[in-house]
């Protein structure tokens, strides 16, 4: 085999169109969707590695958690010496999650696709950024490089530029309203921003919004305080706080080392990536700082904050808990399907969707308080029944996280493939709902030998509006949280599982509301459905009912910022 350019990431596309030039080598990517990207930006179409073993990705996912877990505990007793609050509040350990979960993942990945590829001399794309949260970073292509030393494989590594965010920005604390009574920082959440808004307008209080550096979301009626540079904020603080900040940067970024050796062997890159941790941290120290500055003898009742850390929810939860403000999160996407983060001993108030399956957990596995959350529209009467099974829906979710692929799109598109066979069988029509975003559909179309226009057409308007056109959904493989959405419509739902689920993919939905299953079991009640429409109605009414139930004591945000 001739020389192969690993790309991982869209942004790779310029460098490796210039490598393929240069060394009349062809493309490889080991995430199906990024064959979309190569092929629209435009370039020959990719070999693709389509075998990703889910056994293999399952534990990487969990190993990528325990190493953040005991990374932000090791440097719990440091930052405890600027910030006490921080002692029950573990800072950037999502960030450190993302970070582990990229390298781990990708090298579990290249070990893979090692054993299938020997090709006479590798190419390998390094950008110069270190790993941070919502970038491109070298770790992809440093986890391929350091095995191919390790193999001893003919290799060359070209090290590039590529775009990066503005780091180093933190929300102006000097465009905060006067007397603050509800301190809010609620990035990601996208989907719901108008009814959040919405819901603290209706609260009464007094609101201060803190913009995000990464994933903002601007709030109808509520303004924001914009960003200014970290740099600019160490001129606003006493000199003395500032000493000690940079009499921890040594202790700090010895215990960086000591947790990234392990995972990143190359000791030029391990050190640049610690100097990004550590900037992240002291930025952090910088805002919990100005926090206590700012608010000094008049401090906020009550901080809300989304459940996705988009960089400084651990000041922001250590402010908190340095003086006692109760503190409410939000979900991003109405579940709480992952640990929160930035919570290992402190209660925080989880508000969710009803549907959510199980409990809300902090870092170190402990059950948080919750209370459920109205989301807007109530849970109206459902439709009348459909007469007969005839039109089942597929909801595609993707099949990769952050570019690591979570399982083999062999068994994806095999799967699929044996749903469309057995409702073809039964007599039913069976329509995809694809994430454009995230679906590799051109793949999908060619290997189920569907055309590509009609599953193009089904990507258009909401998933309840595709719904509405179905007797009954499937979930495919990984839940979706719209799936929450299309109950409250009435329409029926299972899931098809293809893989076992980690925790934060099973938690989206209630499994007691909408049932999970394997395809042979799923396809013979698709059997029985379809040949006995008592026994769809009986489903359908038994599920609409426990759909409602799981709204009980639900209430609207203003009510929970109330008490």
């Amino acid at each position: 085999m001739a020389g192969l350019i690993a790309v991982s990431h869209r942004l790779d596309l310029p460098s490796a169109a210039a490598l393929r030039e240069q060394q009349q080598a062809e493309l490889l990517v080991a995430d199906p969707l990024l064959s979309v990207r190569v092929i629209s930006f435009p370039l020959p179409e990719p070999q693709v590695f389509t075998h990703v073993d889910a056994g293999v990705m399952r534990p990487v996912v969990a190993e990528a958690l325990a190493r953040a877990r005991a990374l932000g505990r090791a440097l719990t007793p440091w930052l405890a010496q600027l910030v006490p609050g921080s002692r029950t509040v573990p800072w950037s350990v999502h960030r450190f999650q993302q970070l582990f979960w990229t390298a781990l993942g990708y090298r579990a990945v290249w070990q893979q696709v090692l054993a299938a590829h020997d090709p006479e001399r590798w190419h390998v794309i390094l950008p110069r950024q270190p790993h941070r949260y919502g970038s491109h970073s070298f770790l992809p292509g440093l986890m391929l490089m350091e095995q191919l030393v390790a193999r001893g494989k003919p290799h060359a590594a070209y090290l590039v530029d590529v775009p990066t965010l503005d780091w180093g920005q933190l929300p102006d604390l000097r465009q905060l309203p006067a007397d603050v009574e509800l301190l809010a920082h609620l990035p990601t959440c996208f989907h719901d921003a108008a009814h959040f808004s919405e819901e603290i307008l209706a609260s009464g209080l007094r609101c201060g919004l803190l913009s995000a550096e990464v994933y903002d979301v601007p709030l109808d009626g509520l303004p924001s305080t914009g960003l200014v540079d970290a740099r600019e904020v160490r001129g606003l603080l006493p000199p003395e706080r500032l000493a000690a900040l940079e009499a921890l940067a040594g202790p700090v970024c010895e215990v960086l080392r000591e947790h990234l050796q392990p995972v990143i062997v190359h000791q030029g890159f391990r050190d640049v990536q610690v100097t990004a941790l550590w900037q992240a941290l002291e930025a952090q120290a910088l805002l919990c700082f100005w926090l206590e500055q700012h608010f000094a003898g008049r401090l906020p009742r009550r901080l809300l904050l989304s459940n996705h850390d988009a960089t400084i929810h651990g000041a922001l939860l250590s402010f908190a808990a340095g003086h006692a403000i109760p503190v409410t999160l939000l979900p991003h996407s109405k579940v709480f399907n992952q640990p929160v983060f930035n919570s290992d001993g402190l209660d925080a108030l989880c508000l969710h969707h009803g549907l959510q399956d199980g409990p809300c957990l902090d870092l170190g596995g402990r059950q948080l308080p919750a209370g459920r959350l109205a989301y807007p529209g109530g849970w109206p009467e459902p439709p009348p029944l459909p007469a007969a099974l005839k039109t089942v829906g597929v909801v595609l979710n993707g099949l990769s996280a952050n570019g690591v692929s979570l399982l083999s799109f062999e068994d994806y598109a095999a799967g699929l493939a044996q749903l469309l066979a057995g409702c073809q069988a039964l007599g039913l029509h069976l329509r995809l709902r694809a994430r454009l975003a995230e679906t590799p559909l051109q793949m999908l179309a060619q290997r189920l030998a569907l055309p590509l226009e009609p599953l193009l057409a089904d990507t258009q308007g909401t998933l309840v509006d595709f719904a509405g056109g179905c007797d009954l959904l499937l979930g495919y493989d990984m839940p979706t949280s719209g799936l929450h959405e299309v109950l409250r419509a009435g329409v029926g739902v299972m899931q098809a599982e293809i893989r076992p689920l980690a925790s934060d993919e099973w938690k989206i939905v209630d499994r007691a509301v909408a049932p999970r299953m394997n395809l042979a079991e799923l396809l013979d009640r698709l059997r029985v459905m379809a040949d006995n429409p008592a026994c769809l109605h009986d489903f359908l009414r038994t599920q609409q009912q426990r759909a409602r139930d799981s709204q009980a004591g639900a209430r609207p945000l203003r009510a929970w910022l109330a008490d």
